[in-house]
């Protein structure tokens, strides 16, 4: 046999090995994000509500004194911020802290909303959201919610916000 042609197999045989480690590697990983970062569900969202609820509470009485607008995100957070013209109190800079470190991403204020995004995707959305004049949304006011259901305490709700699903429904 070939000198040649038995080299060439062993690299063939090599490169083989090596694209399915990167395939197993990129497929782990994958089970790894999905079981640490799993999609929550009505139940998943009541049950960190309760148990997120004081700091919750905190950054919503916050920003319910502020000007609407107001976007933070958890990788711009700054101690010194101001929200408006107010510099934001010691309490509040640590349920922010806290609501981040558990795995908050966003908090929203806009329109009659304050809304805490805990999971998303590249289209989806999935939070807690606050109705700050008691009335629920409508898709001009929350753009792109697909559903919205009652929490345990009135002005709470779970949402599911996908701009897919929104094109779908509205086109």
């Amino acid at each position: 046999m070939n000198f040649e042609l038995i080299g060439v197999i062993k690299w063939i045989k090599l490169g083989i090995v090596i694209l399915l480690a990167v395939i197993m590697i990129v497929f782990m990983n994958a089970c790894i994000v999905f079981y640490l970062n799993p999609t929550p569900g009505l139940k998943w969202m009541e049950d960190d509500f309760q148990q997120n609820k004081e700091s919750l509470y905190i950054v919503k009485n916050f920003l319910v004194e502020r000007e609407h607008g107001v976007i933070i995100r958890s990788f711009e957070f700054d101690e010194k911020m101001l929200i408006g013209d107010t510099p934001i109190d010691e309490k509040t800079i640590d349920a922010i802290n806290e609501l981040f470190h558990l795995g908050y991403s966003q908090i929203r204020c806009y329109g009659n909303w304050i809304v805490f995004l805990r999971w998303s995707t590249r289209h989806e959305g999935r939070g807690i959201v606050f109705s700050i004049d008691g009335s629920i949304p409508d898709e001009s006011e929350y753009p792109y919610h697909v559903s919205l259901e009652l929490l345990s305490e009135d002005g709470w709700y779970f949402y599911i916000s996908n701009y897919r699903e929104w094109v779908r429904r509205n086109s």
